[in-house]
């Protein structure tokens, strides 16, 4: 049990880390530069602590809408892909994901 509570305050942390840097995105502001640990002056009681931020990990996460894309391609390609039984939206999905995370 007592592994919990920092599991459960990097969570918080995460999630409003998160919360602040994709409103700043979505509302077209510069995100701000990472703190430098050493540079900050602390009070006595105070520590400092990293939260790790993953935009793609935080929107898979929170953020699972669909949105309809409209797609364009060869003509030779939909008549092969269509014969194969390809499923087109998986393997765009996957193509995105295997792009996003390289």
């Amino acid at each position: 049990m007592i592994l919990q509570k920092p599991f459960i305050l990097d969570n918080m942390a995460q999630d409003a880390l998160g919360l602040y840097l994709y409103s700043l995105k979505q509302d077209k502001e510069p995100l701000p530069q990472a703190s430098r640990p050493e540079l900050l002056s602390l009070d006595k009681d105070s520590f400092v602590t990293l939260v790790e931020w993953n935009e793609a990990a935080y929107l898979k996460h929170t953020s699972n809408k669909a949105i309809k894309k409209a797609l364009t391609i060869p003509e030779w390609m939909n008549t092969i892909a269509e014969e194969k039984n390809i499923n087109f939206r998986q393997t765009l999905q996957e193509a995105l994901l295997e792009k996003l995370e390289a």
